[in-house]
């Protein structure tokens, strides 16, 4: 249901008030002995009830979650009286009508009356039967006493596309509460009924989240129900919010949003996998493994899984981030690109227009979902060769180092210690001899890549990797145009 920016205009008139005053007699278990009325076992008295004197008015009304109730519905406080009686009382309230109109006899207008006994009693306006509806049956009041209720009424705002509300739009209504009360000895006479309950509209929708799956009726304090589908709903679309199952009790209208269970990394949408990712459910997910993606005008490319492991060293302070967790490397080249407009790389990675290229340009290509997972990555890099000189920068998308790649990497401007090889190149055993899993390939030529470290001994080189995937020793001026293959991390 679709109402922006508007309001239901319901005007309501509820007078709860007046004396209710019965002469009863009770009559005890025992009235007859030996066929005569046993006159010590009959109590003569009357049932006074005393409503403190209400009158209500509701203007513009807007639809409201039924889990807001308690701060955002109409809400009206009376007391019921019985200190002038002398016999308890079994009482049953009323809303009676003096006008209604037809559309707000409706589920969708719906009260609930709390007792300060602790009975809650909930329902619709939907019940309505020769303009008066039964609001709470029944509660037990003894003499000398008073009991508070609250009364709650407000109109649900439900967000299945297939239910339109706009007729309850400038209605009105006027009524008021009455008591019914007969006597009572004992509270046990006087039962409860909880059975009537709002039923509230819940819609499950598909993975596109854009066609309805199903709705379905629960009534207020149930579980939801049997969940055909393989995957799970969330309140919010992506795998977000709060997650409902089969268990979960419903006490709201509710669309839910569904995330399929993970079962291949290629075929999996990217909603899956993300939410698989957050969750820690991604064991489908093996390293090595690869996924198509489009990037605009740059076409398509590959995406494959470089790493899934978090040891103990990436929690260390003044570690990168790089090779930590679960990383997406592009296992294609996406483009020719520089490092700098002209030959110059004194500000290492931090001060590249290739890192802004990555994070801007490129970033914004990805599809939304998955743009929206990727997190913020501690990057460390080299400028110079020296501990003192290791630069730090945090990132969403950047370029890998050669200690992510080969085990035994050894080269000028290295972070030996500050970084680990990615999984995907560890398994695979690569080395500075073993090489053939470093080869990029852009449109189907193997291609030079950088790397994000500056070659210390200028000013004005990056570190790269060759064609057959082997470690440059030297490097490229980093006004070159060589391949951009970075890599980013989920989660």
């Amino acid at each position: 249901m679709k109402i922006d920016k508007k309001y239901v205009i319901i005007s309501i008139c509820i007078l709860i008030g007046g004396i209710l005053t019965i002469a009863l007699a009770f009559i005890g278990p025992e009235i007859i002995k030996n066929g005569n009325i046993n006159p010590n076992n009959v109590v003569t008295g009357n049932l006074s009830l005393k409503v403190t004197d209400t009158s209500v008015s509701i203007d513009n009304m807007a639809p409201i979650r039924s889990n807001t109730y308690k701060t955002e519905a109409y809400k009206k406080e009376f007391t019921i009286s019985n200190s002038e009686s002398t016999l308890n009382g079994c009482m049953k309230l009323y809303l009676n009508f003096k006008s209604i109109s037809e559309q707000l006899k409706s589920e969708y207008l719906v009260y609930k009356l709390e007792s300060s006994t602790g009975n809650v009693s909930e329902g619709s306006f939907d019940k309505i039967e020769n303009n008066k509806l039964l609001i709470f049956d029944s509660d037990f009041i003894e003499v000398g006493k008073d009991i508070t209720y609250n009364l709650y009424i407000w109109l649900r705002y439900v967000e299945d596309p297939s239910i339109n509300l706009k007729d309850l739009l400038g209605t009105s209504m006027n009524a008021y509460v009455s008591v019914s009360g007969s006597d009572t000895k004992e509270s046990s006479s006087c039962i409860f009924d909880d059975t009537n309950k709002i039923s509230y509209v819940v819609t499950l929708m598909n993975d596109d989240d854009k066609t309805v799956l199903e709705s379905r009726k629960v009534k207020s304090g149930s579980k939801l129900g049997t969940i055909s589908v393989n995957g799970k709903y969330y309140t919010d679309k992506n795998g977000e919010g709060d997650l409902y199952t089969s268990n979960s009790v419903i006490n709201n209208d509710l669309i839910l949003y569904l995330v399929m269970n993970p079962e291949s990394f290629d075929t999996d949408s990217w909603k899956t996998i993300i939410s698989a990712v957050k969750g820690g459910e991604y064991s489908k997910y093996n390293v090595g493994d690869e996924k198509e993606i489009s990037l605009g005008k740059y076409g398509n490319h590959i995406i494959r899984v470089a790493n899934t492991t978090m040891p103990d060293e990436c929690f260390t302070e003044g570690f990168s981030e790089t090779a930590c967790g679960f990383v997406l490397e592009f296992a294609d080249i996406i483009t020719n690109h520089n490092m700098n407009d002209t030959a110059d790389s004194s500000k290492g990675w931090p001060g590249t227009k290739m890192r802004t290229f990555l994070n801007n340009d490129i970033y914004n290509l990805l599809p939304a979902v998955l743009r929206n997972s990727i997190i913020d990555t501690r990057v460390l890099s080299m400028r110079e060769n020296s501990p003192s000189s290791v630069l730090t920068s945090t990132d969403k998308i950047y370029l890998l180092t050669g200690e992510e790649i080969y085990s035994d990497y050894s080269n000028l401007g290295t972070i030996l210690d500050l970084t680990r090889q990615l999984d995907y190149y560890e398994q695979n055993g690569v080395t500075r001899e073993n090489y053939s899993f470093v080869v990029k390939y852009l449109n189907g030529v193997a291609s030079e890549w950088w790397l994000r470290s500056a070659f210390p001994l200028n000013g004005s080189f990056f570190l790269g990797i060759n064609k057959d995937g082997s470690g440059r020793q030297g490097s490229g001026s980093a006004d070159l145009k060589l391949g951009t293959s970075p890599a980013f991390r989920i989660g």
